[in-house]
């Protein structure tokens, strides 16, 4: 056990296995694929996980990862505080997510009732809580993945940040936090001269910038 936290009738604990044996050393430095397969014959991975308990009685459970950890928002972490604003305290779990620096969320209702509320992945940002209004109810900073590996092979970029807004039980986008005003024509005739001078240009690809 790496970690625990109790409110009210909840609590949530997390697993991790620290120690590698010989054969794990040998299935890091495999292909990603088989080295999950890898992994997945052993089961060395299911001893890390997270179990969230009311009352001293699981209720929920997931087991595979030893990255998962509760989400923080400015100095707490976020297990009994209420993020969204409906008065119901939360869980929130984070677990990391590829090579790019992303990771995933779950967030949890901890109410009367026990429920999952969200479920994001973001890929090269890792889900981030921030209060951009200054209401004490957080924005989620997430990645924009839509052209990750787009138009070629490469990873992660451009993979902008989007805010998202709790708003009628889901995160939705907060267009008025991301709206930028658009460049001016001087600005832009200047970055199209960049380029086009780009040495990048190639018969497999173009400048990043292009994108």
């Amino acid at each position: 056990m790496v970690n625990s936290q109790k409110f009210g009738d909840y609590e949530v604990i997390l697993y991790a296995r620290h120690e590698e044996n010989f054969l794990e050393k040998i299935y890091n430095k495999l292909p990603s694929r088989l080295s999950d397969f890898c992994y997945k014959i052993s089961d060395t991975k299911g001893w890390g996980g997270m179990e969230i308990t009311k009352t001293g009685h699981r209720i929920y459970w997931q087991y595979g990862s030893d990255n998962l950890w509760i989400a923080e928002f400015g100095s707490n972490s976020v297990a009994g505080l209420d993020v969204t604003g409906d008065g119901i305290p939360k869980i929130a779990i984070t677990d990391q997510l590829g090579r790019q620096g992303g990771g995933s969320l779950q967030l949890f209702a901890c109410g009367e009732k026990f429920q999952q509320i969200a479920n994001i992945e973001s890929w090269g940002h890792f889900p981030e809580f921030k209060d951009l209004e200054g209401d004490g109810i957080p924005e989620l900073i997430v990645s924009d993945n839509a052209f990750y590996h787009w138009p070629v092979c490469m990873d992660g970029k451009p993979m902008p940040d989007v805010i998202l807004r709790w708003k009628n039980g889901k995160y939705i986008p907060a267009a008025d936090l991301m709206f930028k005003s658009a460049p001016a024509i001087n600005e832009l005739a200047t970055l199209a001269n960049e380029i086009k001078a780009s040495p990048d240009w190639n018969a497999e690809s173009v400048p990043e910038a292009l994108w």
